[in-house]
């Protein structure tokens, strides 16, 4: 990626300026009579380029807009947007931090990309740069407890939801390539974005579509470059800890994956992956009841195979990262061993307080390790992990482990904890024999969190 991000948004610094004299007003009235009447405007695809071509007839005392980065009213309060996103939320999203954070190193550039976009242009990269700028701004504002943010925010969303269904709807087989990378990052960001806000149900409508895209795309990307390689394994994490079916083309387990990545920045090694990933596809297709015998030793089998002792993390040079990787890996392994139990075995939490306790010894030593420096954890397994705490002593230790996360401003976190304290409460109300599982209570209170 050959954008210069320091550059961009000194780019940005400089246009304030001249939108603060002659064309601040203009801009501002054509971006605000955009973004006002979202809500009643169905955001029909169809009628994206007449609103383009409107915002681009600017008076003709003003700045002739030329890109997208034109149209931004206030050029410093997008800047702002910038700069906590590349100073806070990125590394926030990752448990261990590195040069390659591909939310910084692939996203951010992809998505400034967007700012010298033709303004009269829609692609998947304009449609990046406004989410990254939402998911940026119900950030600070949620942190901020600041309307006027939330309210941009909301903007910049609908502005990404128009882009990109215009994008999608004028794709074409030619240019699939080109736009496929910035398509699915925005769909990723997009879960970014409710990971923060807490939102159900939404995330997993592109989510879902994310997923009716890849048969047609799929192929060199697992093995492509680097970046696309980056942008795809973070969809898939999505996909596979959240359970969005995937489409039979998708096959994690063949071959080698050069660029793999969800070990060392998540923890998640690609066996493990590969794990949920299948049986997350058998339990779509078939009851467990209807699962022969031998289909579901192997699974068990598979699921305690390549425990993380010997994980190799050697390309982290940081001895301290490379601790704060294996910790993380154990405790995906831990919870894939939770999950499978009570998910396929139907295992009693009573003969799962061991594992669990052991989970829990590593989340404290990652905050022990780690400190404030370390970023947030993937939800799918402290939230796995917590669910089956039955001892006081293991649902305090949780708890407080929840509380130290609520430095990285993730509403699904703290929604998560809610979830599975309602898991502790059904569990201590209902009559011997019933059996509580998180699965249920979810549905029952029609709560669709990311679970990533």
């Amino acid at each position: 990626m050959q954008v210069d991000v320091p550059k961009a948004l000194d780019q940005l610094d400089q246009d304030v300026n001249q939108h603060d004299h002659q064309s601040a007003e203009s801009l501002s009235g054509a971006l605000m009579s955009h973004t006002a009447n979202f809500e009643e405007e169905e955001e029909d695809t169809t009628t994206l380029q007449p609103r383009i071509a409107r915002r681009t007839s600017v008076d003709a005392g003003s700045t002739t807009v030329h890109r997208h980065l034109d149209l931004l009213p206030r050029p410093a309060e997008q800047r702002e947007l910038i700069h906590h996103w590349v100073s806070f939320v990125s590394w926030h999203m990752v448990p261990v931090d590195g040069p390659d954070n591909p939310f910084r190193t692939v996203l951010t550039p992809m998505a400034l990309e967007g700012l010298n976009t033709p303004s009269q242009e829609s692609n998947g990269r304009v449609a990046l740069l406004h989410a990254l700028c939402a998911t940026s701004a119900f950030s600070r504002g949620q942190f901020l407890d600041d309307d006027k943010l939330l309210t941009l925010a909301k903007k910049h969303y609908h502005l990404a939801i128009l882009h990109l269904r215009h994008t999608l709807a004028s794709l074409a087989k030619s240019d699939l390539d080109a736009q496929r990378d910035s398509v699915i990052a925005t769909i990723t960001m997009f879960s970014v974005m409710d990971m923060i806000t807490g939102r159900s149900s939404e995330w997993r409508t592109h989510v879902e579509g994310g997923a009716s895209l890849l048969p047609i795309s799929e192929g060199s990307i697992w093995n492509g470059g680097k970046s696309s390689s980056m942008i795809y394994q973070c969809y898939l994490a999505v996909a596979a800890l959240c359970n969005i079916e995937l489409p039979e083309t998708i096959d994690v387990e063949s071959g080698e994956c050069k660029h793999y990545m969800l070990d060392t920045f998540f923890g998640l090694t690609r066996p493990i992956f590969q794990n949920i990933v299948k049986l997350n596809s058998l339990l779509k297709r078939t009851l467990v009841a209807d699962i022969a015998p031998d289909v579901l030793n192997e699974l068990e089998n598979e699921t305690r195979a390549n425990p993380p002792d010997d994980a190799d993390f050697e390309g982290l040079i940081d001895p301290r990262k490379r601790q704060l990787a294996h910790h993380h890996a154990f405790v995906f392994h831990y919870g894939s061993l939770i999950n499978f139990e009570r998910t396929v075995r139907g295992t009693s939490p009573c003969a799962l307080q061991d594992l669990v306790a052991q989970a829990i010894d590593h989340f404290e030593d990652i905050e022990r390790l780690g400190a404030d420096t370390v970023g947030c954890t993937l939800i799918w397994p402290p939230f796995v992990v917590a669910c089956e705490c039955l001892r006081a002593d293991l649902q305090d230790r949780m708890m407080n482990w929840y509380k130290s996360k609520r430095r990285h401003g993730f509403m699904n976190l703290e929604i998560s904890k809610d979830v599975a304290q309602e898991v502790w409460r059904r569990r201590d109300e209902a009559p011997k024999g019933i059996d509580i599982r998180w699965q249920d209570v979810v549905a029952d209170l029609k709560i669709d969190i990311v679970l990533a």
